[in-house]
């Protein structure tokens, strides 16, 4: 044994591996990305099936809710409905009064008034409340992205 013994050992598959591991990090960002996109449309769905449809605007909020995608990012916001977070947060009692006119006047009403006391909104947390039921679709949706993740990097 003083003298030295000397073996080889010889990894078959390295160089294949090693190219693997390389083309890993492009694989991953193709793989989020995917599932970026597919999880918002899931969530934009979902947040549909819980948007109320007022009386008044006939389904604009819920027409209006659609997704914006950037890097590995999406946005999911109700274009074209700024009233939108009062219908999702509510509010509170308070008074309406014109503001290019000297007095209020809707169809229906007897007569102009100079202002309305209006009684507040219950909250409508239909963004949550979408988002929640997407919740195990969305956590699939980003398992099966790491899983074809990593059988890429093994194969």
């Amino acid at each position: 044994m003083a003298n030295g013994v000397k073996f080889n050992i010889q990894i078959r598959g390295l160089a294949k591996l090693s190219t693997k591991f390389s083309q890993a990090p492009i694989k991953t960002y193709y793989e989020l990305d995917k599932a970026v996109k597919r999880a918002a449309l899931v969530a934009v769905d979902a947040i549909k099936d819980e948007t109320p449809i007022g009386k008044t605007r006939g389904g604009t909020l819920k027409r209006g809710i659609r997704a914006e995608f950037g890097d590995l990012t999406a946005t999911i916001s109700p274009h074209n409905a700024p009233y939108a977070i009062f219908v999702h947060e509510g509010t509170s009692p308070h008074i309406i009064r014109p503001k290019n006119k000297k007095a209020l006047f809707w169809k229906g009403a007897k007569h102009p008034v100079r202002l309305v006391r209006h009684p507040g909104t219950r909250a409508n947390p239909f963004f949550e409340n979408g988002l929640e039921s997407a919740r195990t679709d969305i956590e699939d949706i980003f398992a099966k992205s790491v899983e074809d993740i990593l059988k890429f990097i093994a194969s």
